[in-house]
């Protein structure tokens, strides 16, 4: 299994074609900032009836509608990966572990849906910057979609799922730091 390649993309995240769409959403946290509002309104409605809480390794898969007008969401699925608490008070090295767990979730989802290209919306955490977030949820991905193939067989089956291709890193508003956390991703899986 290759590596996939993981880089940044300037377009706004739902403008992305790709098999995968995921926002990381704190727990607890209704005001989803930077998602559109067709994704919203079926978000909320999860937290409403307490089906999504927005906890670790909690995840929440929708199918964008068809839009004729205004933003039209490229991706053909949509993931809403919990990542537990991610306030000032919680310990910095259980925040990255956590966002390891959320990014071996969303490797599971992936491996599940046979996801080839991922765009992965950054959620901004302050306690730990854009390069730390970064560098866990990929580590953490990169790490949850390796498979140990050496000594599988040749004779490949349809249903045998190859792995990411592309993984994009979208709404970043710098880029120099995340650029930096995803190298060493890259490096550490």
């Amino acid at each position: 299994m290759t590596q996939p390649r993981v880089m940044i993309t300037r377009k706004t995240e739902y403008s992305v074609d790709s098999d995968l769409l995921v926002y990381c959403l704190n727990e607890f946290d209704k005001t989803m900032p930077g998602m559109p509002a067709m994704i919203k309104k079926p978000v909320q409605q999860a937290f409403d009836v307490k089906d999504f809480s927005g906890k670790l390794k909690e995840s929440l898969l929708l199918y964008p509608p068809l839009a004729s007008s205004g933003k039209k969401v490229a991706a053909k699925r949509v993931m809403i990966a919990g990542i537990g608490k991610t306030g000032e008070k919680e310990d910095r090295f259980d925040l990255f572990d956590r966002l390891r767990e959320a990014g071996g979730a969303i490797a599971e989802t992936c491996r599940k849906t046979k996801s080839r290209d991922v765009t992965l919306c950054l959620p901004d955490i302050k306690s730990i910057g854009p390069e730390d977030t970064s560098r866990m949820l990929v580590e953490g991905l990169l790490l949850g979609i390796y498979q140990f193939d050496k000594y599988k067989s040749t004779t490949r089956k349809k249903e045998d799922y190859p792995g990411i291709r592309t993984l994009r890193i979208a709404g970043v508003k710098e880029e120099k730091p995340v650029r930096h956390g995803m190298s060493m991703a890259a490096t550490a899986a």
